[in-house]
């Protein structure tokens, strides 16, 4: 098969969930298939380019800026969320560039596939009805949680106002793809139920099982970082930080109790102070 995917990143350096996902993916089908690659160019970061081959038969680089949080610019995006119907979070990513390359690679090249990866880059296929939509999360799932547990009235006011437009975005998206792959069946259900879409696949995210074989007792004994568990993620992600915090409150005191000396690592670029912190309150998180 010759397949067009459309992504908002490269692949390289791999630390985040979706990347991971993504590149395994992109692995076994490249092996077998002829991969093209569409994405946004980060110059700061020529890693991702240059290491595309890894898992594509040929990348094309879209430029395209995305403003970091914090900056000037973001802060200009967000108040222009108070008035603009698609949500903050996907118009980051929105990109007539990016468009015009995917509408020129299917003039010229007869594709048998096009896969949407993520919800963010759907505003720039010019036809979501012939893509596959390749879903990691419910992104109105998380951010319906964003408003629940903001803990100030402006926050929870704005975060309202996206939770109810990527609602609507995200239902408008999946019941116009032509094929939906969830992450897991409970994302595959919660979608049905959701947006009343029928067309989803669920396929669970895999793991090398022989690279991540666990080390004898000898090999532990000689490793000071050695630990029984491993919370790995992006750390400066809201859901992931909810996650590590209820985990280390109210799951892992229940293993303590079958084994009182449980180490975890909870391992994932830039951890927020929030994370950091439960490493300072207890010893075995690391």
């Amino acid at each position: 098969m010759k397949i067009l995917w459309v992504k908002s990143d490269f692949l390289h350096p791999t630390d985040r969930g979706g990347q991971i996902r993504t590149l395994e993916m992109l692995k076994c089908l490249h092996a077998r298939h002829e991969i093209h690659y569409v994405a946004f160019e980060d110059g700061k970061n020529p890693e991702g380019l240059e290491r595309s081959a890894e898992y594509c038969s040929r990348a094309y680089p879209v430029a395209h800026s995305v403003p970091p949080h914090r900056s000037v610019k973001f802060l200009g995006q967000l108040l222009q969320g108070l008035v603009s119907q698609i949500p903050v979070a996907v118009e980051r990513y929105t990109s007539g560039r990016m468009k015009r390359q995917i509408e020129v690679l299917l003039q010229q090249q007869n594709f048998d596939s096009l896969v949407c990866d993520f919800l963010f880059p759907a505003p720039n296929i010019p036809d979501v009805s012939r893509s596959l939509l390749f879903q990691h999360n419910v992104e109105s799932t998380i951010w319906r949680r964003h408003f629940e547990q903001a803990n100030s009235l402006v926050k929870k006011r704005y975060f309202r106002l996206q939770s109810r437009r990527m609602y609507a975005f995200e239902r408008s998206i999946c019941r116009r793809a032509g094929h939906i792959v969830a992450v897991s069946e409970a994302d595959r259900e919660t979608m049905h139920r959701l947006f009343g879409v029928e067309r989803i696949t669920s396929i669970n995210t895999g793991v090398d099982v022989q690279y991540f074989t666990p080390p004898c007792a000898a090999e532990a004994k000689e490793n000071p970082v050695f630990a029984d568990l491993i919370f790995t993620g992006s750390m400066d992600w809201l859901p992931n930080i909810d996650a590590a915090k209820f985990f280390a409150a109210e799951i892992l005191p229940h293993i303590r109790k079958e084994r009182p000396n449980c180490r975890i690592v909870i391992a994932g670029r830039r951890p927020t102070s929030a994370i950091r912190d439960l490493a300072k309150r207890d010893s075995g998180i690391l």
